[in-house]
């Protein structure tokens, strides 16, 4: 994504000699925590975004090989809601939402839409599915792969909460 960051935070057990090396180099500012400790590294980071009062921050290289830390980081971006944080990886944005949003987008993108935290109501315009004041139940994936059709589309929250995938070909 050719982004330096500005904090390294973690245990590092998941990152090279020649990563790690990189960061110093290109002055990163590295936090080292222990390997044994109560938090995912994700969720350090989010912390540390909360303590700094950063918001609107985007979390990369959490969707690896592990399913287990994957859904652990949907449901972290669901935790720090309040501080606006996007999962940005090169194929996919994902984010949580309590209330109404659009977004401009290209028309033929695959978007998904989950309640997490218990039932949902939303509405979905702009989508080749749309809804009106759906009411979703908790465990049921009804919002799975709808097509954007038109170059806006809102979602907008009436009751709940939810995590929206949208998945991408090239994001930056």
């Amino acid at each position: 994504m050719n982004i330096i960051p500005n904090y390294l935070i973690g245990d590092l057990d998941s990152a090279s000699e020649e990563e790690v090396l990189w960061a110093q180099e290109n002055n990163v500012q590295i936090i080292k925590y222990p390997f044994e400790k109560d938090e995912t590294d994700t969720e350090l980071a989010l912390a540390f975004a909360k303590k700094l009062k950063i918001f609107n921050t985007e979390i990369s290289g959490v969707l690896g090989k592990r399913i287990d830390h994957s859904l652990a980081s949907f449901y972290l971006i669901a935790k720090y809601g309040f501080l606006n944080p996007k999962i940005v990886e090169e194929y996919l944005e994902s984010g949580f939402l309590s209330k109404s949003k659009e977004f401009e987008v290209e028309k033929d993108e695959t978007w998904s839409v989950f309640q997490i935290g218990g039932d949902a109501e939303i509405s979905l315009s702009g989508f080749k599915y749309e809804l009106n004041n759906f009411h979703i139940e908790k465990f049921n994936p009804i919002g799975v792969s709808n097509q954007t059709v038109k170059n806006k589309v809102k979602i907008s929250i009436h009751e709940g909460s939810i995590i929206y995938i949208r998945w991408l070909k090239n994001i930056y």
